[in-house]
Parts: structure tokens; C-alpha cells; sequence
């Protein structure tokens, strides 16, 4: 074996063991449930942050509506939030895209809101995308769809999807 040889191997046997080493110690610590946090904007409008990206929330005398649904972790601390901003309950969960950070927290949502709604493709691309994964058990899925334009009023507001 030449030094050049010798080398490579040996660095590549050291990464391997430390990786295995940090990958150990970080299953031993216990995980601590994702930082969230509502930001009120105005008129019944805000934000919600936590693991996932944003989720934009619009809250009137008829209910709330939710922009896309994050992970399962955060997306309990959103409905637990919104249900409390709201009297009337969450109306409305609307998926931007199929995308986990965007989707997974459908089955959270579930049972807290009257509707789920995406563009036909985000619904199909969810479908297959969890097909593939064989994580369809894991999903709750658009109940409601649209390909051009979709619209609702709630409250004194005009909800638009296109």
C-alpha cells in the first residue's frame, strides 16, 4: 500500500468513526419540541414560524383560514393557537405545494379544520409523492381542489386562490 493509499483509508475510516460516534450521541439526547411563535401583522392577519418554514393565518368573525400546515410537531402548537384566536373554530387549511414542510401537518389539522384545499396538481403530486414513499398513511389529503382560480368569503374578506 502506498502512503497516498494509506491515507485516503485512513481518513476515511476516521470520518466514518467519529460520524458513527456523533450520530450515537445525538440519538441519546432527548429532542426538545421545535421553537414556534405567532406574530400578529393586522387586521387579523399574521404569521406563524417554527419548524417548516412560515405559516400565514387569517382570522375574521367566521373563522380562521391557515396557509400551508408545516410539520406534525409545529403544526399542533398552529391549531392549538389558531383555536384560540378563533372563536369559531379553522375553517380553512390551504396547501401552497406537496411538499413535507408544507403538507405534513395536514393530518394535525384534520380534525380541527372544516376543509383542506390545493390546486389539483399539489393534490396529485401529494398522492404520488407519498405513494412513492409508502408513507400514504401518514398523509391527510385536499378534500377540496381547484385548476384556475378558487374563491370564498369569510367574514368580510374575499379568500382568492389561483
Amino acid at each position: 500500500m502506498n502512503r497516498r493509499r494509506f491515507l485516503a483509508s485512513s481518513s476515511t475510516a476516521l470520518l466514518a468513526a467519529a460520524l458513527r460516534k456523533h450520530s450515537a450521541r445525538a440519538a441519546a439526547v432527548p429532542q426538545s419540541k421545535p421553537a414556534t411563535a405567532f406574530k400578529d401583522l393586522r387586521g387579523g392577519t399574521g404569521i406563524f414560524t417554527g419548524r417548516g418554514g412560515t405559516v400565514g393565518w387569517l382570522v375574521t368573525d367566521d373563522g380562521a383560514v391557515a396557509i400551508d400546515s408545516q410539520f406534525p410537531g409545529t403544526a399542533e402548537a398552529c391549531v392549538a393557537g389558531l383555536q384560540r384566536r378563533s372563536r369559531r373554530g379553522i375553517h380553512l387549511l390551504i396547501n401552497t405545494h406537496h411538499h413535507e414542510d408544507h403538507t405534513a401537518g395536514n393530518r394535525i389539522f384534520r380534525p380541527a379544520v372544516k376543509s383542506i384545499l390545493a390546486h389539483t396538481n399539489s393534490a396529485e403530486w401529494q398522492r404520488k409523492v407519498a405513494a412513492e414513499a409508502k408513507a400514504a398513511s401518514d398523509q391527510a389529503y385536499p378534500d377540496q381542489t381547484f385548476t384556475n382560480t378558487w374563491q370564498m368569503k369569510i367574514g368580510r374578506e374575499n379568500v382568492v386562490a389561483r
